[in-house]
């Protein structure tokens, strides 16, 4: 049987781009730490920290004026959602990111847009 060999004159298909639900389970699986508790007022304030940077990181992604979507704000941001994993407790993260992307990326964001559009008129 002859072996399959790419033709160099097609382009290779790119990748799907994953889900929210799948980076974030994939990357609950790799970065978290079950162990971690914010008990106290400043394990909750080293958190929130972390929760900070990756909001100015998916802000400074979006005012470059990149166009590639939530997916690849994710990847820029990866070492963020790291830190995050390993500062706050898992259901923390997901509830931050899942807040950040709803808060920029969702319906509250048009809305507001829009709502700021019909002032000015």
């Amino acid at each position: 049987m002859a072996e399959s060999v790419p033709n160099p004159t097609q382009p290779t298909p790119e990748p799907k781009q994953k889900t929210y639900a799948e980076y974030i389970k994939e990357v609950g699986e790799k970065y978290a730490d079950p162990t971690i508790k914010v008990v106290r007022a400043v394990d909750r304030r080293i958190c929130w920290v972390e929760r900070d940077k990756f909001e100015g990181c998916g802000n400074e992604y979006a005012n470059s004026g990149s166009s590639k979507g939530i997916g690849s704000m994710l990847q820029h941001c990866d070492g963020h959602v790291e830190s995050m994993y390993k500062k706050c407790p898992k259901a923390w993260v997901d509830h931050f990111v899942r807040g950040y992307i709803s808060t920029k990326y969702g319906k509250t964001q048009k809305a507001a847009t829009q709502s700021m559009r019909s002032a000015k008129d």
